[in-house]
Protein backbone atom coordinates (compact mmCIF):
# COMPACT_ATOMS: atom_id res chain seq x y z
CA UNK A 1 0.00 0.00 0.00
CA UNK A 2 0.92 3.53 -0.58
CA UNK A 3 1.57 6.09 1.82
CA UNK A 4 -1.79 8.06 0.58
CA UNK A 5 -3.99 5.30 0.88
CA UNK A 6 -2.31 3.74 4.39
CA UNK A 7 -2.76 7.64 5.96
CA UNK A 8 -6.29 7.27 4.71
CA UNK A 9 -7.22 4.23 6.76
CA UNK A 10 -5.42 5.76 9.84
CA UNK A 11 -7.81 8.80 9.64
CA UNK A 12 -10.73 6.56 8.85
CA UNK A 13 -9.87 4.37 12.23
CA UNK A 14 -9.32 7.67 13.87
CA UNK A 15 -13.04 8.02 13.53
CA UNK A 16 -14.50 5.46 14.00
CA UNK A 17 -12.22 4.26 17.36
CA UNK A 18 -11.89 8.30 18.64
CA UNK A 19 -14.29 10.12 16.46
CA UNK A 20 -12.20 12.04 15.28
CA UNK A 21 -12.30 15.07 12.84
CA UNK A 22 -10.22 17.19 10.92
CA UNK A 23 -9.32 20.55 11.64
CA UNK A 24 -9.87 23.78 9.64
CA UNK A 25 -12.38 24.79 6.98
CA UNK A 26 -13.27 23.92 3.16
CA UNK A 27 -10.41 24.53 1.02
CA UNK A 28 -12.74 26.17 -2.12
CA UNK A 29 -16.25 27.88 -2.30
CA UNK A 30 -17.43 25.13 -4.91
CA UNK A 31 -17.26 21.23 -4.32
CA UNK A 32 -18.54 19.23 -7.48
CA UNK A 33 -19.83 15.37 -6.86
CA UNK A 34 -20.22 13.65 -10.50
CA UNK A 35 -19.35 10.48 -12.10
CA UNK A 36 -20.91 9.06 -15.53
CA UNK A 37 -21.90 5.52 -13.90
CA UNK A 38 -25.21 5.66 -11.89
CA UNK A 39 -26.07 4.16 -8.71
CA UNK A 40 -23.14 5.22 -7.48
CA UNK A 41 -24.38 7.00 -4.87
CA UNK A 42 -23.94 10.77 -5.95
CA UNK A 43 -27.59 11.88 -4.99
CA UNK A 44 -27.33 10.46 -1.20
CA UNK A 45 -23.52 11.89 -0.97
CA UNK A 46 -24.59 15.08 -1.96
CA UNK A 47 -27.75 15.20 0.09
CA UNK A 48 -25.67 14.51 3.47
CA UNK A 49 -22.82 16.71 2.09
CA UNK A 50 -25.15 20.11 1.88
CA UNK A 51 -26.63 18.61 5.30
CA UNK A 52 -23.09 18.72 6.64
CA UNK A 53 -21.72 21.51 5.36
CA UNK A 54 -25.14 23.47 6.15
CA UNK A 55 -24.32 23.20 9.57
CA UNK A 56 -21.30 25.55 9.23
CA UNK A 57 -22.22 27.80 6.04
CA UNK A 58 -24.47 29.18 3.70
CA UNK A 59 -25.03 26.95 0.87
CA UNK A 60 -26.06 26.87 -3.03
CA UNK A 61 -27.12 23.15 -4.10
CA UNK A 62 -27.31 22.95 -7.78
CA UNK A 63 -28.56 19.49 -9.59
CA UNK A 64 -27.53 19.27 -12.89
CA UNK A 65 -27.87 15.13 -12.77
CA UNK A 66 -31.02 14.50 -15.59
CA UNK A 67 -32.34 12.02 -13.39
CA UNK A 68 -33.53 14.22 -10.62
CA UNK A 69 -32.62 12.09 -7.70
CA UNK A 70 -31.62 15.27 -5.22
CA UNK A 71 -34.21 17.12 -6.44
CA UNK A 72 -36.81 14.77 -5.98
CA UNK A 73 -35.34 14.33 -2.35
CA UNK A 74 -34.83 18.11 -1.39
CA UNK A 75 -37.98 19.13 -2.60
CA UNK A 76 -40.31 16.40 -2.48
CA UNK A 77 -43.58 16.17 -3.94
CA UNK A 78 -42.87 19.81 -5.27
CA UNK A 79 -42.54 20.28 -8.96
CA UNK A 80 -40.19 23.13 -9.43
CA UNK A 81 -41.35 25.92 -11.99
CA UNK A 82 -37.66 26.89 -12.27
CA UNK A 83 -35.01 24.46 -12.72
CA UNK A 84 -31.17 24.57 -14.45
CA UNK A 85 -32.03 24.30 -17.98
CA UNK A 86 -34.69 27.04 -17.55
CA UNK A 87 -31.35 29.06 -16.54
CA UNK A 88 -28.96 27.92 -19.00
CA UNK A 89 -31.14 27.85 -22.00
CA UNK A 90 -31.24 31.49 -22.51
CA UNK A 91 -27.66 31.74 -22.39
CA UNK A 92 -26.52 29.00 -24.54
CA UNK A 93 -29.59 29.19 -27.08
CA UNK A 94 -30.30 32.82 -27.41
CA UNK A 95 -33.22 34.86 -26.62
CA UNK A 96 -35.77 32.25 -28.55
CA UNK A 97 -35.76 30.47 -25.32
CA UNK A 98 -36.73 33.23 -23.40
CA UNK A 99 -35.21 35.52 -20.92
CA UNK A 100 -33.13 33.62 -17.84
CA UNK A 101 -35.25 33.83 -14.83
CA UNK A 102 -34.66 36.64 -11.98
CA UNK A 103 -34.74 33.92 -9.19
CA UNK A 104 -33.76 30.26 -9.93
CA UNK A 105 -33.27 29.20 -6.35
CA UNK A 106 -35.59 27.67 -4.11
CA UNK A 107 -34.83 28.08 -0.16
CA UNK A 108 -34.21 24.59 1.26
CA UNK A 109 -36.00 24.77 4.13
CA UNK A 110 -39.01 25.10 2.83
CA UNK A 111 -39.33 22.07 1.57
CA UNK A 112 -37.12 19.75 3.01
CA UNK A 113 -37.28 19.73 7.42
CA UNK A 114 -33.95 18.45 8.01
CA UNK A 115 -32.37 21.59 6.96
CA UNK A 116 -34.58 24.03 9.07
CA UNK A 117 -32.43 24.35 11.97
CA UNK A 118 -29.08 24.21 9.50
CA UNK A 119 -27.60 27.58 7.79
CA UNK A 120 -30.04 29.17 4.65
CA UNK A 121 -29.61 27.05 1.90
CA UNK A 122 -30.80 27.34 -1.84
CA UNK A 123 -31.48 25.21 -4.29
CA UNK A 124 -31.28 24.88 -8.05
CA UNK A 125 -33.56 21.76 -9.01
CA UNK A 126 -32.35 19.39 -12.07
CA UNK A 127 -34.80 19.27 -15.04
CA UNK A 128 -34.57 15.27 -17.03
CA UNK A 129 -34.26 17.29 -20.50
CA UNK A 130 -30.40 18.18 -19.22
CA UNK A 131 -29.28 14.73 -20.71
CA UNK A 132 -29.01 16.53 -23.95
CA UNK A 133 -26.77 19.63 -22.18
CA UNK A 134 -23.36 18.08 -23.32
CA UNK A 135 -24.17 17.78 -27.21
CA UNK A 136 -26.12 21.54 -27.19
CA UNK A 137 -23.07 23.01 -25.03
CA UNK A 138 -20.68 21.18 -27.95
CA UNK A 139 -22.73 22.13 -30.36
CA UNK A 140 -22.55 25.92 -29.90
CA UNK A 141 -18.98 25.89 -29.00
CA UNK A 142 -18.51 24.48 -32.63
CA UNK A 143 -20.30 27.34 -34.10
CA UNK A 144 -18.92 29.94 -32.09
CA UNK A 145 -15.70 28.13 -32.96
CA UNK A 146 -16.38 27.71 -36.72
CA UNK A 147 -17.11 31.88 -36.46
CA UNK A 148 -13.40 32.35 -34.94
CA UNK A 149 -14.88 33.58 -31.80
CA UNK A 150 -12.88 32.94 -28.83
CA UNK A 151 -14.95 35.60 -26.89
CA UNK A 152 -18.43 33.21 -27.81
CA UNK A 153 -16.47 30.13 -27.22
CA UNK A 154 -15.31 31.01 -23.50
CA UNK A 155 -18.89 32.31 -22.58
CA UNK A 156 -20.57 29.14 -23.21
CA UNK A 157 -18.00 27.46 -21.73
CA UNK A 158 -18.12 29.18 -18.58
CA UNK A 159 -22.34 29.87 -19.09
CA UNK A 160 -22.92 26.78 -15.80
CA UNK A 161 -20.15 29.08 -13.81
CA UNK A 162 -21.25 32.23 -14.27
CA UNK A 163 -25.30 31.23 -13.83
CA UNK A 164 -23.95 29.47 -10.19
CA UNK A 165 -21.89 32.46 -9.42
CA UNK A 166 -24.69 35.05 -9.73
CA UNK A 167 -27.15 33.06 -7.94
CA UNK A 168 -24.09 32.17 -4.64
CA UNK A 169 -24.04 36.43 -5.04
CA UNK A 170 -27.69 36.96 -4.75
CA UNK A 171 -28.25 34.73 -1.91
CA UNK A 172 -24.83 35.69 -0.18
CA UNK A 173 -24.13 31.83 0.76
CA UNK A 174 -20.44 31.02 1.83
CA UNK A 175 -20.51 28.13 -1.24
CA UNK A 176 -21.35 25.77 -4.14
CA UNK A 177 -22.13 21.96 -3.87
CA UNK A 178 -23.41 21.04 -7.30
CA UNK A 179 -24.28 17.38 -8.31
CA UNK A 180 -23.86 16.18 -11.77
CA UNK A 181 -23.66 13.08 -13.43
CA UNK A 182 -24.05 13.87 -17.62
CA UNK A 183 -21.30 14.19 -19.54
CA UNK A 184 -20.11 17.64 -19.12
CA UNK A 185 -17.75 19.73 -21.57
CA UNK A 186 -14.90 19.43 -18.86
CA UNK A 187 -15.11 16.26 -16.32
CA UNK A 188 -12.88 18.92 -13.75
CA UNK A 189 -14.76 20.50 -11.61
CA UNK A 190 -12.02 23.12 -10.85
CA UNK A 191 -11.63 23.57 -14.18
CA UNK A 192 -15.63 24.71 -14.64
CA UNK A 193 -16.08 26.28 -11.52
CA UNK A 194 -12.85 27.76 -10.39
CA UNK A 195 -11.21 27.74 -7.32
CA UNK A 196 -12.33 29.43 -4.25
Amino acid sequence: MGSSVEKILENHQKVVDEGFVRKGGLRYKTYAVSTLRGGMGKSTLSFNLAYELTADRSLLIADICPQCNLTEALMRETVPEVTILKALQPVLLGPAFGDTPDDISYKVSTYCDSFKMRKPAYFIPGDSEMFAFPSTMYQQVQIANAQSNPKAVKSLLESLKNILNEEAMDKRVDGILLLGCCDLPCRDPHAILGPR
